[in-house]
């Protein structure tokens, strides 16, 4: 099973492969189209236990638990450092299709983070997922190539495959220069993700 982990400050995001019985494989998760790997990934342990993920790297202490909408919440620790908030999902490896709603995180690397509600109609809603007060509205659609558009005001995101479950590419407006995303398909409870 493959979750993402996205920090609310820090502007890495993390892709753990959970394996039994309680190992994980952790590397940055590709913010851009021409991101490079990290390297070798980093190991660790990952528990579930009362509703709570534990996922532990290194130093790093990370337990959440589920919200709505496919998100989980909660907090990191490392040593004495302060916590810092975090919001994770399981990646859903399907490709986005065409009449076919999904959820998903958009995720910059600029720190910009949103949570995609996309309907089958092509509208969509964007939300911060650490203020969900806050929402915009948009469409989508998706290309011969499986490639994905998202417009959202003057904003326009185009992003292709990259793995199972995670598009890269980038958004512009014409008043900004561009910038690089990830979109990662989020598993919706109680759905397959293959």
């Amino acid at each position: 099973m493959r979750f993402v982990k996205v920090p609310e400050r820090n502007k890495d995001c993390f892709i753990c492969d959970l394996h039994h019985p309680g190992t994980l494989s952790e590397q940055q998760l590709p913010l851009s189209k021409s991101a490079k790997g990290t390297g070798e990934p980093w190991s660790g342990k990952w528990s579930f236990a009362r509703d709570l993920l534990r996922i532990d790297v290194g130093p790093y202490e990370l337990t959440l638990e589920p919200g709505s909408r496919g998100l989980w919440a909660g907090t990191e620790k490392k040593a004495d450092e302060p916590w810092e908030r975090f919001v994770g999902a399981v990646v859903d490896a399907r490709r986005i299709a065409s009449g076919q709603p999904w959820l998903g995180l958009k995720l910059g690397e600029h720190r910009v983070r949103r949570l995609i509600q996309a309907n089958a109609d092509g509208t969509l809603t964007e939300r911060d997922p650490f203020d969900p007060g806050h929402e915009w509205f948009g469409t989508w659609t998706v290309d011969a190539e499986s490639g994905l558009s998202i417009v959202v005001e003057q904003w326009t995101l185009y992003a292709t495959p990259r793995g199972e479950g995670v598009l890269t590419g980038t958004e512009h407006s014409e008043d900004h220069p561009a910038q690089g995303f990830a979109v990662v398909r989020v598993r919706l409870p109680g759905s397959r993700t293959t």
